[in-house]
């Protein structure tokens, strides 16, 4: 793995980081690493990439996780107008989240988990305000257990 010619620096620092939690990554490009059924997630990825995101902070997204949710279409445009980083593949019901860093992922998958089950409501103001306050407080479902390594990353 050479991490050396990555261009964007955070992301190869985070990168290095999933491979001290995650451990050596199943696949890999000279831009990308991917993790299969790790952190309770179908995939994990990270690019070689810093994707501006001004919402609800600024910050640059290039880790990406996917889980197994079938997301009904009603909640589709809610997703799109909370935030950019949810990302739906119908087809294969599965929904990936595009941060910067595990834990905002996991937040992000919850936060989608949670409304489909009626959780949250689909009121996009309301919906935005309620993403932005998990978002900031850091409040993961319970099936994500990384939150003691990733949390002590993000003070880094």
């Amino acid at each position: 793995m050479n991490l050396n010619k990555w261009k964007n620096k955070n992301a190869k620092m985070y990168a290095m980081h999933l491979v001290k939690i995650l451990g050596k990554p199943e696949e890999e490009t000279k831009s990308l690493l991917l993790w299969k059924k790790k952190a309770n997630c179908l995939r994990i990825e990270i690019k070689d990439e810093g994707i501006p995101h001004n919402f609800p902070m600024n910050h640059k997204d290039y880790v990406y996780s996917t889980r197994k949710i079938a997301v009904p279409p009603k909640f589709a445009s809610v997703f799109a107008n909370v935030t950019e980083s949810i990302i739906i593949d119908g087809l294969k019901k599965e929904v990936t989240a595009r941060c910067g860093a595990l834990i905002k992922n996991a937040v992000t998958l919850g936060f989608v988990e949670d409304m489909i089950k009626g959780k949250i409501s689909s009121s996009v103001p309301a919906a935005k305000k309620e993403y932005s306050k998990r978002i900031m407080g850091n409040i993961t479902p319970k099936w994500f257990k990384d939150v003691a390594m990733d949390k002590k990353m993000m003070k880094k």
